[in-house]
């Protein structure tokens, strides 16, 4: 899942989406979502991703809602 370090974001989220499909229980993908989510603006897809990290009991939700709580910025681009 390169693309998001590549700020390819649409393709990451679609791959994240697809890894979701076969395990909806990979709390990183989850999380990984969420962060993309959260840095391109599109906060209520992120809370999404951050309650099902919540019902599987990930640590991470509290890094997550912090990061949420942040003024938006837009990702940082070359």
């Amino acid at each position: 899942m390169m693309y998001d370090q590549l700020r390819e974001y649409d393709k990451a989220i679609t791959d994240y989406s697809m890894a979701i499909e076969l395990n909806d229980k990979l709390t990183d993908i989850y999380f990984n979502r969420a962060i993309i989510y959260i840095d391109t603006g599109e906060r209520e897809k992120a809370m999404l991703d951050i309650q099902r990290l919540q019902d599987l009991g990930d640590p991470q939700v509290s890094q997550l809602l912090l990061r949420l709580k942040a003024p938006f910025r837009r990702p940082f681009r070359f």
